[in-house]
């Protein structure tokens, strides 16, 4: 026999989930780098609360670090692990709702078809 998982454990699996993602990660906050201070909105690298890379490895010119593209950095910076928890608090905080919309936000966190 299957059995079904209830909406509210959905989404406190998917907490949970973000929560050991985020243990995982490097330190927050983290931020963005533009290469170049006259192209801000350019390639830029992103660093960890510690200072150090997020992304490792050698661009192959020059020792430069890997990069990522400005707006893709703004953005992995804006979902750092601070960020992980909070979000994984706000859907423990709304499981026993079973909202529509927070179970679908589950489901996507895990990667799963809803």
């Amino acid at each position: 026999m299957t059995t079904t998982e209830q909406p509210a454990d959905t989404i406190r699996r998917a907490a949970a989930h973000l929560r050991a993602l985020a243990a995982a990660a490097s330190t927050p906050p983290w931020t963005v780098r533009p290469r170049w201070a006259d192209d801000p909105d350019g390639s830029a690298t992103v660093t960890s609360g510690d200072g150090g890379p997020l992304v490792h490895g050698n661009t192959g010119t020059r020792g430069r670090p890997p990069f990522l593209i400005g707006a893709d950095a703004r953005y992995v910076t804006a979902l750092d692990p601070a960020v992980g928890l909070a979000l994984a608090d706000l859907l423990d905080a709304q499981a026993d709702a079973g909202d529509v919309l927070v179970v679908g936000l589950a489901h996507r966190i895990l990667g799963e078809a809803p």
